[in-house]
């Protein structure tokens, strides 16, 4: 996460095949990545963030990476902020 010059938030998010082998299963982390960015949108406001999904990611269910990527949101603002 980085502080950006623009007024919007962007996002970029990396998902490896060597670390989620299946179509389906890369597409649904992303989903998720991106509704939990969008419904952050106005916390996360002149914010660059790039997403790097490990592997076993896809193991978790839909509520626990919701969970999960709302507290790494506020772990990078956070981060930002303090420095």
């Amino acid at each position: 996460m980085r502080k950006s010059a623009l007024q919007v938030g962007r996002l970029g998010i990396t998902i490896a095949k060597r670390n989620i082998r299946q179509a389906v299963s890369r597409n649904r982390l992303k989903r998720q990545i991106r509704e939990t960015f969008r419904q952050q949108a106005p916390l996360l406001s002149g914010y660059d963030m790039v997403v790097l999904a490990r592997a076993g990611a896809d193991k978790r269910s839909n509520a626990e990476l919701r969970t999960e990527l709302l507290g790494l949101w506020g772990q990078g603002i956070a981060r930002c902020v303090n420095s």
